[in-house]
């Protein structure tokens, strides 16, 4: 295989300060949210969803959560994320995160408690749910063993980046979970390396997306791929090819569920 010509090699370094300037520009200017907030969700509600079974009741949680550790990281994080705006300070401790649990359950109690719902029960934060940095691990494992005593509650659904779906994590969620279905949301973004590395700034190869699902699969958890549609920098038509190759590949690794999210513009992004 010939060797990339300067100017290729030249003009990707550029594209990469470029991008660095601009992820990092703006966080200068954001303040985390205040103390008194941190036992508040971000958001939660509920709407009818399709679960795998059928019609039935979608519960959202979106935690107010330490800043995704990517994000927070020297890279910058994502280039189109805005997550990051919902972050609570280093201040916030596990109890309050579990604060924001209770008082979700405690919301919709009349819907929890009542048999004739199916629920599919859904919990973000802004990065990752599996991330120990983010969610203590015996608060993910204090949470998980709540829901499993709901027996209308059929799925739960989290999301994590791929480098925090180890063993150690999948075999306590195991132990936890039995009758529910557990689905795991990958921001995978694209199948090309370049584009999820290089322009949204993923922070990790294909390689590892395909380990970190059979990984998950290997517990009997399923997969749920996000897929980005118009990255930032794609012309229309090369984002349309982009995106079918990825929903391809995602087919071909065996993926349960696929979301596709356009891009939108976020504050401070």
């Amino acid at each position: 295989m010939n060797a990339e010509p300067p100017h290729y090699k030249n003009a990707t370094k550029y594209l990469q300060e470029e991008l660095q300037y601009l992820r990092n520009r703006p966080l200068r200017h954001q303040k985390a949210a205040k103390s008194h907030q941190f036992t508040r969700p971000v958001a939660c509600f509920t709407k009818p969803d399709r679960l795998r079974s059928g019609m039935g009741s979608e519960i959202t949680l979106i935690f107010r959560s330490r800043a995704c550790s990517w994000a927070a990281s020297s890279s910058g994080g994502c280039t189109m994320c805005g997550y990051w705006n919902d972050r609570a300070d280093g201040e916030i401790q596990p109890e309050h995160y579990w604060q924001q649990f209770s008082s979700v359950m405690e919301k919709f109690k009349d819907i929890l408690t009542d048999n004739d719902h199916s629920i599919v029960f859904k919990m973000f934060t802004s990065g990752s749910f599996c991330d120990t940095n983010e969610l203590d691990l015996e608060l993910q494992l204090r949470i998980l063993r709540t829901l499993s005593q709901y027996s209308n509650i059929k799925e739960i659904v989290i999301e994590s980046r791929p480098e925090y779906l180890n063993s150690t994590i999948l075999t306590r969620y195991r132990e936890i979970i039995s009758t529910q279905y557990l689905e795991i949301g990958i921001g995978i973004e694209s199948s090309s390396d370049y584009i999820r590395t290089d322009i949204i700034n993923k922070g990790f190869k294909w390689e590892q997306v395909v380990k970190a699902v059979e990984r998950v699969h290997s517990y009997g958890f399923g997969v749920k791929a996000y897929l980005l549609f118009k990255p930032p920098f794609l012309s229309e038509y090369a984002a349309i090819m982009d995106l079918t190759k990825s929903i391809r590949d995602c087919v071909k690794l065996g993926v349960e569920t696929i979301s596709v999210n356009p891009t939108n513009i976020q504050q401070n992004t």
